[in-house]
């Protein structure tokens, strides 16, 4: 995946405690071995897997959405005949409302359980979504206590906390 062709120091501007011997090794930062010791190239790797839960958590979010505005007008309807059947002293009204009521929710059962799942799934990208600003100040607290440079990317940081708040409120609203 990497460019072993690739000799110019990705992290010359991102020294740490000590200096490296790079001359005529590979420097792409997908490289493994390079990877292993570039804090720019985890800061981007952990960019891009925010941007992959982000992703699918907008797509569960749309498929929660889409499935709502459906299903909103049976859960009206369900709510209807179970008021009829709340007052209604009629055997035969009780009997044709059940029937009726039945009949609805299993037209209905697939889209309602998909969005039962859908609902679950966000709650569960919502906690890992908190983690990534958790992953950011316990890092910054290592680098600290390591005596290295470390400075929260304002880009990343900013949209972890995004994330972090609005998975709270996700959390909070479940």
């Amino acid at each position: 995946m990497g460019d072993k062709n690739q000799f110019a120091d990705i992290e010359s501007d991102y020294r740490f405690y000590k200096k490296r011997d790079i001359s005529r090794v590979p420097q792409s930062e997908w490289l493994y071995p390079i990877f292993k010791y570039s804090m720019n190239a985890k800061i981007k790797a952990n960019g891009l897997i925010i941007g992959i839960f982000l992703a699918i958590q907008i797509v569960y979010c749309e498929i929660c959405i889409t499935l709502t505005s459906s299903t909103k007008v049976v859960v009206a309807d369900l709510a209807k005949y179970r008021n009829i059947m709340l007052v209604s002293n009629d055997r035969d009204e009780l009997t044709k409302t059940l029937a009726l009521s039945d009949s609805l929710y299993n037209n209905s059962k697939a889209d309602i359980n998909s969005l039962y799942n859908s609902f679950n799934i966000i709650h569960i990208l919502s906690y890992l979504n908190m983690t990534f600003l958790v992953q950011h100040l316990i890092q910054f607290i290592f680098a600290k206590k390591l005596g290295r440079f470390y400075a929260f990317p304002s880009g990343v940081h900013f949209t972890d906390s995004v994330l972090f708040a609005t998975s709270v409120l996700i959390i909070k609203w479940f």
